[in-house]
């Protein structure tokens, strides 16, 4: 069975230190359904470290264009409106990453991570 998005946001969010450590960052949560003029952030969050600002976006079944479109809006919303001149990365978190996915991220140089959950639910009927 596989988990919806907000269950898996409800998750990242419940344990985002952990989160924050699996994907190497000090991150610290800012929001979740983060408003914007252009759309609602799943997660925004700030390294704790450095200061920039690290967009997560959740991807489920979406394709590869369409979530990447998705979060360099949203990353470039926060660079112009809440940045002031720092960073902005983006994390992009799904139970398949694809090669047109891998694709779309390369061919740029601003920093996106594409991180992949695993989901496993087990039934037992007594």
């Amino acid at each position: 069975m596989l988990i919806d998005e907000k269950t898996l946001e409800d998750n990242i969010e419940r344990n985002f230190d952990d989160f924050a450590k699996r994907v190497g960052m000090p991150l610290k949560l800012i929001g979740r359904q983060y408003g914007t003029l252009v759309g609602p952030i799943d997660l925004l969050a700030r390294d704790s470290k450095t200061g920039k600002y690290v967009v997560i976006e959740l991807k489920k079944g979406r394709s590869a264009d369409k979530v990447f479109g998705q979060l360099s809006r949203y990353m470039g919303w926060v660079k112009t409106n809440l940045a002031g001149g720092a960073e902005v990365e983006g994390i992009i978190v799904g139970s398949k990453i694809d090669i047109k996915l891998r694709s779309a991220r390369d061919a740029h140089s601003t920093k996106v991570l594409l991180v992949e959950y695993e989901s496993k639910m087990s039934l037992n009927v007594v």
